[in-house]
């Protein structure tokens, strides 16, 4: 019986561990195909391919796509990743230097200064 639970734990195991790898391959593909659409200018596409994996506790997708938002003249909607990339690393100076062009952009010179502060702090 022991065997048994002992095969049963590693046959579980592996599975999880497939399947992670499946949807990380799945999520180095968007971000490669993103990458390709962007040089190009398609930033729609380059937004709709992350999106197509997209998990909200993802900091690195939050990021992406607050850059691939501002390109796109989305800044509301860039603004808002950023502000979810910030929200899951506090420190990141990468989410508070891409916040600085949508919010800009946008008028929002309070939160430009906050967030150069912060940089600096």
């Amino acid at each position: 019986m022991e065997i048994l639970k002992s095969a049963l734990v590693l046959f579980v195991t592996f599975i999880s561990i497939s399947s992670y790898g499946q949807e990380n391959e799945k999520v180095l593909t968007a971000f490669k195909q993103s990458y390709t659409f962007e040089i190009t200018g398609d930033y729609a596409n380059a937004i709709k391919e992350i999106v197509s994996v997209y998990s909200a506790d993802s900091y690195e997708q939050n990021l992406r796509l607050g850059w691939l938002s501002y390109e796109a003249g989305k800044f509301t909607e860039s603004a808002a990743y950023y502000e979810k990339a910030l929200a899951l690393k506090p420190m990141s100076e990468e989410a508070r230097m891409g916040i600085v062009y949508p919010a800009s952009a946008l008028g929002n010179w309070d939160q430009v200064l906050t967030n150069y502060l912060k940089i600096l702090e």
